[in-house]
């Protein structure tokens, strides 16, 4: 009943975002009919609500992508995106690996809706191309993730580990393959909608594509080593790399300001509110921990288990900590062992559904910045998603 209950919010959720209401609205009416289903006494609401309102994760990542937004608009007002695609392209000579690479880096900063630190970036790539916005979409989301399968600054290849009770290393080398089918089923599917309809590279050298490489290349890296190396706070890092950049790029105060109150800052700021409280009131629900115990109940195979239950809770949640968090203990139970290439498996399955899931915020700032919708661009990710979990099936069976 309860999985009834929930598939029924999110059918409602998703015919409302088919049909282009604001996100941040359409959560908070999917919260609601959370609360109502599930009969949600109204103080847990209340607390639930207040929580997610008051908690410094919520204002980091609100405060987070306002600041990539006015970083975004100093760097091109600087011209400093402009020179970077055009320094990357006279270095790689190719668009594909550009889009590709940019995306990438990007991956390497463990931070909620980073696809929209890298949009800008690989649309001004892209615009000597013929990649369409569902491409570029594509491009900016799958690449941005190429990574979460097996690098430790992600949260979820670190509680693989601890629930497991094995080394972190051994996690790594399990999931390492997953990263890289993920690599190579992203080039098969942007690769080939991907032709150049010609730019001026110029002839500047290595040394000249450097120096244009670096205006817009050294903000992206002082935020990558203050939070992967230096451990700083992302939001602090973007703030002060956004206020830099307007001091150097000598940007108008008054031009800050016009960014800051813009309708599109608004709609982010009310995106991550709407979604965040979607995913809080889920969870205070109790709906998606009623899933592994049906699945197991009803004696459902073990590969089965390890294939739908994180691919669900992947889905309905779009956290990978939530996925390795619920499902699991319970796949170590069943087993009665760790089975690394199991987990692995299963790892692959429960990324696909936070990929697929439209409460992702990359997706959600993706599909924003380019003005796509979610099930165009649910085709190709759907299609690259197959080549990972292919990977994690071969790595179970062998």
């Amino acid at each position: 009943m309860d999985a009834l209950k929930l598939a029924l919010v999110f059918i409602v959720v998703l015919v409302l975002v088919a049909r282009r209401f604001n996100l941040g609205a359409v959560m908070l009416v999917g919260s609601a009919l959370l609360a109502v289903v599930f009969v949600m006494p109204p103080e847990l609401v209340a607390r639930t609500v207040g929580g997610t309102l008051t908690t410094w994760t919520t204002w980091q990542l609100t405060i987070a992508l306002i600041a990539i937004v006015v970083l975004e608009h100093a760097l091109r007002e600087w011209g400093a995106l402009r020179k970077l695609s055009a320094g990357l392209l006279g270095l790689v000579r190719d668009e594909r690996v550009a889009m590709a690479a940019l995306p990438a880096l990007i991956g390497f900063l463990p931070s909620a809706g980073g696809a929209r630190f890298s949009a800008p970036l690989v649309d001004e790539v892209a615009a000597s191309t013929s990649a369409t916005p569902t491409v570029r979409s594509f491009a900016n989301y799958w690449f941005r993730h190429v990574w979460n399968y097996s690098i430790p600054v992600y949260a979820g290849v670190v509680l693989v580990s601890a629930v497991a009770a094995v080394p972190l290393s051994s996690v790594i080398r399990a999931n390492l393959p997953l990263t890289v089918a993920a690599l190579v089923a992203g080039v098969i599917v942007a690769f080939p909608q991907v032709h150049p309809l010609g730019r001026d590279r110029g002839a500047r050298g290595v040394a000249g594509h450097l120096q244009d490489l670096a205006p817009g290349l050294v903000p992206i890296l002082a935020v990558l080593i203050a939070v992967v190396f230096l451990h700083a706070d992302v939001a602090l890092a973007l703030v002060v790399a956004a206020a830099g950049v307007v001091v150097l790029a000598h940007i108008p105060f008054g031009d800050v300001v016009r960014v800051l109150r813009s309708p599109a800052t608004t709609r982010i700021a009310t995106m991550v509110l709407g979604v965040l409280v979607f995913k809080d009131v889920l969870a205070a629900s109790g709906a998606v921990t009623t899933i592994p115990a049906l699945l197991q109940g009803a004696g459902v195979p073990l590969l089965a288990v390890a294939f739908v239950v994180p691919l669900v809770v992947g889905f309905v949640t779009a956290l990978e900590t939530a996925f390795v968090g619920l499902t699991f203990p319970l796949l170590l139970a069943i087993s009665g062992q760790v089975d690394l290439k199991l987990l692995a498996f299963a790892y692959a399955a429960g990324f696909a559904g936070v990929m697929l899931s439209p409460l992702h915020l990359c997706m959600v700032f993706t599909r924003e910045y380019f003005e796509t919708e979610y099930v165009p661009m649910l085709g190709p990710v759907a299609i690259a998603t197959l080549g990972v979990l292919a990977m994690g099936l071969a790595i179970v069976l062998t």
